[in-house]
């Protein structure tokens, strides 16, 4: 079914919402895209991104020292 065969309503709304179930693609302006190669981060970069995330974006850094 197109979307220009659906019923409308009054205010020119779908009666019953499309759903979008399969696509073809004709013309792909993007072939040539190579995806980025992100260098992976050192385990203790790693391990202090994940503490920081816990903590609320605090770092030991910024807290007062007891």
């Amino acid at each position: 079914m197109k979307f220009n065969d659906l019923e409308v309503g009054k205010e020119d709304r779908p009666m019953t919402p499309p759903f979008i179930k399969s696509v073809d693609v004709l013309w792909n302006p993007f072939e040539d895209l190579v995806p980025r190669r992100l260098p992976d981060a050192p385990p203790a970069q790693k391990d202090e991104r994940k503490r920081a995330r816990a903590a609320g974006g605090r770092t030991t850094e910024g807290r007062a020292r007891s």
